[in-house]
């Protein structure tokens, strides 16, 4: 199958590129300098997810978030092992730089391992006390 780039896609992975944050689809669509309606976004971050450019993270209360994958990951294989940190009072959702190693089970294959973190980021944690 052919894989068009079209004006939303360029301007999805854009937006995923420029954040330093995973994001959910709302906020894709908050910042998507394109026309496009949510159910496209959806559709596009789908399919981004199965061609290896974006990993998906679950959050706290279970919102999708998404992120560009690392330069090592396809179709085929995600190479993005790292955890996620969620701050449970601004709900910002970042990845870590924490090594996380795929576990090795016997008759089984892992080929993803999802962690989330959570807590307060530094901006919020001085507003708790």
């Amino acid at each position: 199958m052919e894989k068009r780039n079209t004006k939303q896609k360029q301007g999805v992975m854009e937006v995923l590129q420029s954040n330093d944050v995973a994001l959910s689809a709302d906020e894709i669509l908050e910042q998507l300098s394109t026309k496009a309606n949510r159910v496209t976004v959806y559709r596009i971050l789908e399919r981004f997810e199965k061609e290896g450019l974006v990993h998906k993270v679950i959050g706290l209360e279970g919102k999708s978030y998404y992120a560009s994958c690392g330069e090592h990951c396809d179709e085929h294989d995600h190479q993005d092992m790292h955890a996620h940190f969620q701050c449970k009072k601004c709900k910002t959702l970042e990845c870590v730089d924490v090594e996380i190693v795929r576990p090795r089970i016997s008759q089984h294959h892992v080929d993803e391992v999802q962690v989330l973190l959570s807590g307060y980021c530094q901006n919020c944690k001085g507003e708790i006390g």
